[in-house]
């Protein structure tokens, strides 16, 4: 991302400010700087519990003072997230906001530590509404403001639909006041500024009349506006409405009247001057928001919070009033964390550490038969495959299980808004995924080709009629009769090929969507606004609302067509893709190579290569370009989070972040444990590495070589080259008072260990409340630690359990396996046939395996996850809805199938 200058006449003086040149406008006012700085990055700090300062912050950055916001945890530091963040990014300038009772001296020093050299500076006034008149001065400097918006410094909903808007460009800058008082500060920044329009959020309510006789006193010149509402939510979208309508396409919503969700919204909403800020209920999204969703329709929607938050009701209603836009949630266990989460991705791309670009693609990088294909379909924000074993495979947004295909033998697959649809070997028709419209409700009868739009689909039965189910507003699903050979749905039209090779579209008409072209075709394809189309002369013809470009493709000669949103790919005659329209993702940056088939989406492109893998590129939103989920070889759950290894060494983690314990390192690993609030994991060169909280030293690793790892609640375990342990970590019950001999398995519970020595006896040391310490006599070749049980896999294959006999966790299932694990109060066994048994406590469905074959299992905290014979993972029990993907990677929140 680069710096992005000041709006309005400021920007040489902000430029200015940054290098240091500030000086305090009153004595009141603190300026430190130190110099040095290795890049052009300025983050603003603030106190996540001084939620006006969390607003002066993100006017900051709306203004153009800086690139990201980030919240410190308190007043005395900074958190691990953000310290994450500025390890990664180091700013050349950090901007606090505050005087030290809200940001102390101490997060001064510890700043100085994480980014040496870095350039401090602080913006701390006699209140809040004084603090934040410094802020306006430095965002301008000496020039004078034309736009001014002033909030009530004490109503944060109202403080951060005025930073949204210095974001959008409809103000250059924010000044508070109190209700019924202007305040000297706010008086004095407007006769300085001189603006020509003072734009007042809220109503009477929020600034009185009182107030706003005093902004027209001091300015008797300038034009006074008034933008309230009758709530909170309407003032919001009073703002967001006109910035939408002039063309900013990212709206982010949060729930109006959690002061938190507010002003991680405002944070993040600032950092991108495409973005406005729009509030909803909790349950329900109210008027002002729907319209404004539904008139202006923006592209990006971001939703703050958890479904605590905003509901999936919420969600919901937000994809039907914005049916073409990404939705996507960002949220974290605290606004500290969140903000880190919000910065990182606004920052992405601008570290200076270890500077390695992502690919343009990523493929496959492995080889069975089960994971190649013969066809792709790329939905809005989810992708499905049909493989060679004619099973089907989903990657990408599964919010509503549109990832998650039936099992069975397929010919074809579409994929659509957030359902998809396949047609089996029998000819049959089946839907999954969203079903509000009846769009996942396929009739019965034969088929030869199906096709999924938004909220509606299309099949062609085999006597080569049109039948069509799902919505129906704009007549999407009023097919025509006659024979047709070939059909494509798009958001609200649908096209389909008459066996005579001539077009007829129906259903939405705005903007030419239906207006097919004369002639003969051979096939086409629909998008979001537009379809192209084929023709037997070899020329491509595109027709509807012709955004970006699409409607002039490239005069190659293709074999195949593909419409995404608002881009287009087709398939040359030599087997090389080229890609038109819009680019803003990487939509139009192809990866080299031969292909057999292309498909475009919602911002992201997929190529099915000569040797049937998939690459695909563009936007990476929900994993929907990661292509199909890499081949796993293990799995680790911890309390909160999950990491995998994948067969290519590397770590892919997800879940619970706020300590970083789901931030995948670089580099290439031959074994990962998950443990309480950290991960630890085996390097190829067989050193180890830990990541995550610290508090007890249980990620300070010791040198040497391993050969295996564990990770307890706030321990850590693993087993040298020369067969002895170390523990390192928490001790408080002698966890990491490892005995001595020599071993060839370790196991790390909550607060105790054990291992298997060399002779296949098992050792446990540590907390022993309830005889989970007390290990039983025989020959075990592997053992798991829980909370307050292990289990060992004896050498005839059956499994023991000791400690806690409540839930039935000293009592496994009989039979041979060949793996165990222990949660927390749960336990599962990985059986010789491959299929999974798991008992103890069930209180989140964590013992209720799937049906299927499985490589490796792993119990956490309320879940399990396992790897699957096809190399996909699977997770079921508690948590597994509040799947992250890790910091620095584009997808913000995703659920993998």
């Amino acid at each position: 991302m680069r710096y992005r200058t000041t709006r309005g006449a400021a920007a040489a003086a902000t430029l200015a400010v940054l290098a240091g040149m500030l000086m305090p406008v009153t004595a009141a006012a603190q300026s430190q700087s130190t110099t040095g700085g290795s890049n052009e990055i300025v983050v603003v700090i603030a106190n996540q519990t001084s939620l006006s300062d969390v607003g002066t912050a993100a006017s900051l950055v709306g203004a153009g003072a800086g690139n990201a916001v980030l919240l410190a945890e308190s007043s005395e530091t900074l958190g691990t997230a953000a310290a994450q963040v500025l390890r990664d990014y180091r700013p050349a300038n950090v901007i606090l906001v505050g005087g030290t009772a809200i940001l102390s001296g101490t997060i001064e020093t510890e700043l100085a530590d994480l980014v040496p050299g870095v350039s401090i500076e602080r913006l701390s006034g006699r209140d809040r509404i004084h603090t934040a008149a410094l802020a306006a001065q430095h965002a301008i400097g000496g020039e004078g403001a034309s736009t001014v918006v002033i909030a009530n410094g004490w109503s944060l909903s109202d403080v951060g639909t005025a930073a949204s808007a210095v974001a959008s460009g409809a103000a250059d800058v924010v000044l508070y006041a109190g209700q019924n008082a202007l305040g000297d500060a706010t008086e004095s920044a407007l006769m300085e500024h001189e603006p020509d329009l003072v734009l007042i959020v809220g109503g009477t309510a929020a600034l009185s009349s009182d107030t706003e006789a005093e902004i027209e006193a001091a300015l008797p010149e300038a034009e006074v506006e008034r933008r309230g509402g009758a709530t909170r939510i309407e003032t919001a979208a009073l703002f967001a409405g006109p910035a939408l309508a002039a063309g900013s396409r990212h709206a982010v919503v949060a729930n109006g009247w959690s002061l938190h969700d507010v002003g991680i919204a405002a944070s993040y909403a600032a950092a991108d001057p495409d973005a406005v800020v729009l509030y909803s209920e909790r349950k329900q999204l109210t008027d002002p928001t729907s319209t404004a969703l539904r008139r202006y329709r923006p592209t990006t929607i971001t939703l703050i919070g958890d479904v605590e938050s905003l509901t999936g009701a919420v969600e919901r209603e937000v994809g039907r009033r914005s049916p073409s836009a990404e939705v996507r949630r960002i949220f974290d266990s605290s606004p500290a964390a969140a903000s880190a989460r919000a910065a990182d991705s606004s920052l992405g791309g601008t570290s200076p550490i270890e500077p390695e670009p992502a690919p343009s693609s990523t493929t496959l990088p492995h080889d069975p038969d089960d994971l190649t294909f013969t066809a792709i379909d790329a939905g809005s924000v989810h992708t499905c495959g049909v493989r060679t074993n004619k099973t089907i495979v989903c990657w990408g947004r599964n919010s509503d299980g549109e990832a998650t295909p039936p099992a069975g033998s397929f010919t074809a697959v579409t994929a659509g808004g957030s359902h998809s649809c396949a047609i089996r070997t029998n000819e049959t028709v089946t839907c999954w995924g969203f079903n509000q419209d009846g769009q996942a409700r396929a009739p019965s009868g034969s088929f030869t080709a199906v096709a999924a739009g938004r909220e509606h689909s299309c099949g062609i039965r085999t006597d080569k009629t049109i039948d069509c189910w799902g919505d129906d507003r704009y007549g999407q699903t009023d097919a025509p009769s006659g024979s047709f050979s070939a059909i494509t749905a798009g958001t609200t039209h649908t096209c389909a090929l008459r066996t005579d090779g001539s077009i007829t579209c129906w259903g939405r008409d705005d903007r030419n969507r239906t207006a097919a072209p004369q002639g003969e075709f051979t096939s086409l394809e629909a998008g979001s606004s537009e379809t192209c189309a084929l023709h037997v002369d070899g020329s491509t013809i595109c027709w509807g609302a012709g955004f970006f470009g699409l409607n002039n493709p490239p005069s190659s000669a293709f074999s195949a067509v593909a419409v995404g949103s608002d881009h287009a790919c087709g398939l040359r005659t030599d087997g090389t893709i080229a890609c038109w329209g819009l680019n803003n993702h990487g939509q139009q940056i192809v990866p080299t190579g031969r292909f057999t088939a292309v498909t475009a989406g919602g911002w992201h492109a997929c190529g099915l290569q000569t040797n049937k893998r998939v690459t695909c590129w563009g936007n990476n939103i929900a994993g929907r370009a990661d292509g199909p989920v890499r081949a796993v070889a293990t799995v680790s759950a911890g309390i909160r989070h999950t990491c995998s290894l994948q067969s290519n060494g590397t770590i892919t983690c997800w879940g619970i972040n706020d300590q970083s314990e789901s931030r995948s390192p670089r580099g290439t690993f031959t074994a990962v444990a998950a443990g309480g609030r950290h991960t630890c994991a085996l390097r190829t060169d067989d050193s180890l590495t830990c990541w995550g909280r610290d508090f007890a030293g249980q990620t300070d690793t010791p040198s040497g070589n391993f050969s295996a790892v564990a990770a307890g609640g706030s321990h850590s375990c693993a087993l040298r080259s020369d067969k002895k342990i170390a523990c390192w970590g928490s001790d408080d019950e002698g966890q990491a008072d490892a005995p001595s001999g020599t071993f060839t398995a370790i196991a790390a519970g909550t607060n105790h260990s054990c291992a298997v020595r060399t002779d296949k006896r098992v050792t446990c040391w540590g907390w022993n409340s309830d005889g989970q310490a007390d290990a039983p006599s025989g020959t075990f070749t592997a053992v798991a630690a829980g909370t307050y049980h292990s289990c060992g896999l004896r050498t005839d294959k059956k499994i023991t359990c000791w400690g806690l006999a409540r839930y039935g966790l000293a009592s496994p299932p009989s039979g041979a396996y060949t793996a165990v694990t222990a949660g927390s109060e749960h336990s599962c066994g990985l059986r010789t046939d491959m299929t999974i048994a798991c008992w103890g406590r069930n209180d989140s469905a964590q013992a209720d395996a799937p049906a299927t074959t499985f490589t490796a299992v792993s119990a956490g905290y309320e879940h399990t996850c396992g790897v699957r014979s096809d190399g996909t993972v699977a997770c079921w029990g508690g948590l597994t809805n509040v799947i992250w993907r890790p910091l620095g990677t584009s997808a913000i929140f995703v659920t993998p199938n």
